[in-house]
């Protein structure tokens, strides 16, 4: 049952609240068996969820789906739980601070390192994993694995322009055969404005993988490509390529047919609006950077 293209949630399916803080109040419910997370939001932050979550899924990326839904009188999203198993799970936070403190107790000169000005970053994040996982008979297999999940999960928040990809996002599921968990939390995408700007470079600030502010955008997705292989390269090039080429209207029809509402104008404007220039305005960039240059030469 639905209204105005909310699924109604019966009143005892709530299971119990979240573990740790977040911007939205949310919970976890149960239904027919199954745990889904509901989360608070406005309205342009829940269709966001949507969109931008269809959005991912026709780049064949790892991805939660979400549902508008309400819970008595809250309006909010549902998604299905990614770890149905109860593994351990460790956000990126856990691993940093953890290998943090390795660093502080055995290397004399950390205090004198630049790491210190900067722990948020995917470099070190990298070297966390490898810390943590650092016993594990198939340690480097493990590592290079997460490291790629990782590497398109960015990838993925530089082309929905995400200004909310922070470190409690990105999960370890632990166990015997590790994994990230699947990109979610899409409600500020597309907020972005897209300008140059003389900063330092930094990856990571304030603990977010794209810094706060306007500025960050072109200077990070140029970093992102100087510092990338060819793979990486050739990877966010076909995912660029597959976006300019969507027809967004046709998300959102999907979205209406499953919500069965019509979606509105503002919110349409909302999720496209200039979404279109600014990925041509990525593809500007990328075909002026010069491993891009070599690769398309050498094909």
């Amino acid at each position: 049952m639905r209204e105005f293209g909310y699924k109604i949630i019966p009143d005892n399916a709530y299971l119990r609240a979240k573990d740790g803080a977040g911007i939205n109040y949310g919970f976890w419910i149960q239904q027919k068996g199954k745990e889904y997370y509901f989360k608070t939001g406005t309205k342009f932050e829940l269709y966001s969820e949507l969109f931008f979550g269809e959005l991912a899924k026709l780049l064949n990326m790892p991805s939660v789906s979400y549902d508008l839904a309400k819970y008595k009188d809250l309006k909010g999203v549902i998604s299905k739980s990614f770890n149905p198993n109860k593994r351990k799970v460790l956000n990126a936070f856990d691993l940093l601070e953890n290998y943090l403190t390795f660093m502080k107790e055995n290397i004399d000169i950390f205090s004198e390192s630049p790491w210190i000005s900067n722990i948020y970053n995917l470099e070190n994040l990298w070297w966390a994993i490898s810390y943590y996982y650092k016993n594990h008979p198939k340690k480097k297999e493990i590592v290079k694995r997460l490291m790629n999940q990782l590497t398109k999960q960015f990838m993925l928040q530089l082309l929905t322009f995400n200004s909310d990809l922070n470190y409690g996002n990105v999960l370890l599921i632990t166990g015997k055969s590790p994994y990230l968990a699947p990109s979610f939390d899409y409600g500020r995408c597309n907020l972005v404005e897209f300008t140059s700007v003389d900063h330092t470079y930094n990856l990571i600030s304030n603990h977010s993988i794209i810094a706060k502010g306007p500025q960050r955008n072109i200077q990070i997705i140029q970093e992102f490509f100087n510092m990338s292989d060819e793979s990486h390269i050739r990877e966010f090039a076909k995912y660029l390529n597959i976006l300019i080429q969507i027809d967004f209207k046709e998300i959102i029809r999907k979205i209406e047919l499953i919500t069965q509402y019509t979606v509105s104008d503002d919110i349409k404007e909302y999720l496209i609006g200039d979404y279109q220039e600014k990925l041509i305005q990525i593809q500007k960039i990328l075909f002026e950077n010069q491993e891009y240059q070599r690769i398309k030469k050498i094909v």
